[in-house]
């Protein structure tokens, strides 16, 4: 490896589960360059000639996943508090950290690269839109949207998360519309509601029904009326029964919906970015000095970089 080609070292100690994924998009982005990967930010600054590729998750990602795995969520709002202010101090440090090694540090989404997004930390050699499927999936939807209304309900977070996006490099996995997002999310605490309701009610008739059988069997109930209670209490019961059903079938299809809703944006997103590689690979292919000169005066100054 000559001096024009400083080595990649890839630092992935936020997005464990994705680092191999990124890693193998790395390779194909750097074919000529060694890479590897370093445990911190610290210990890949060691090398001074080489070129730092942080991968991060996004920080909605980030946060969706520590709330997924914390007891009483979505609606633990303490947990969610506890989970941001453990987010902010990390994002805090790794800003730190980011700030002083700024000319040498490429900072992008890991789940944007582990799922094959189109790249620009080559110039000479442009990525394609080949999606891919990690084999760590995102976290469940309604922490996404959830951590998303965190993040921007909190001034600090907020600001950490813009100037997280602002040093990124390529394009981000998540873009969230705050309309849609609080939207939604209104919609699901609404439905868990009327369902908590729905099963109160049910465990209400539950428990009038078996003190009316136990009634029936002190006083030996063995008349029409008794037996015709019975089933009215029985016949309610099985109502309220099928409504919960139903709202919590539709509150299923209601969440793969908004899912397929999120697939459809970020399938338009991989189209528009293809086209981009696309128009970028006909202008470099041009035989026109006037539209490759400005590429080939990036190519050298890349080389010697």
């Amino acid at each position: 490896m000559g001096a024009d080609t400083p080595p990649i070292v890839l630092v992935a100690e936020d997005a464990q589960d994705l680092a191999e994924a990124v890693l193998a998009r790395l390779h194909g982005i750097f074919p000529d360059r060694s890479v590897h990967v370093a445990e911190t930010l610290g210990a890949a600054a060691a090398d001074p000639e080489a070129r730092i590729v942080l991968a991060l998750t996004a920080p909605q990602e980030a946060l969706a996943t520590a709330l997924a795995m914390a007891p009483g969520m979505p609606d633990g709002e303490r947990v969610g508090e506890a989970a941001l202010a453990a987010w902010c101090e990390r994002a805090a440090g790794l800003l730190d950290e980011a700030r002083a090694l700024r000319e040498r540090l490429w900072i992008v989404d890991a789940r944007a690269m582990a799922e094959g997004l189109p790249q620009t930390l080559n110039p000479e050699r442009p990525s394609r839109s080949r999606r891919t499927e990690p084999a760590v999936p995102p976290p469940p939807l309604v922490h996404l949207l959830v951590a998303d209304r965190l993040i921007r309900s909190d001034a600090r977070a907020a600001r950490l998360a813009a100037e997280l996006a602002s040093l990124r490099s390529g394009p981000p996995a998540w873009r969230f519309d705050a309309a849609f997002a609080d939207r939604v999310l209104e919609d699901w605490h609404a439905t868990r509601t009327e369902i908590a309701l729905l099963r109160r009610t049910v465990l209400l008739l539950q428990e009038a029904a078996d003190e009316a059988l136990a009634r029936s069997a002190a006083i030996d109930a063995t008349g029409a009326a008794q037996r015709e209670a019975r089933a009215r209490l029985e016949e309610r019961l099985a109502r309220a029964e099928a409504d919960r059903q139903q709202r919590e079938g539709f509150l299923g299809a209601e969440i793969l919906r908004l899912s397929a809703l999120l697939a459809d944006e970020r399938r338009r997103l991989l189209d528009d970015l293809a086209a981009a590689q696309d128009e970028i690979a006909r202008l470099r292919s041009s035989t026109s000095w006037r539209v490759t000169a400005p590429l080939r005066a990036v190519g050298r100054q890349l080389r010697r970089s």
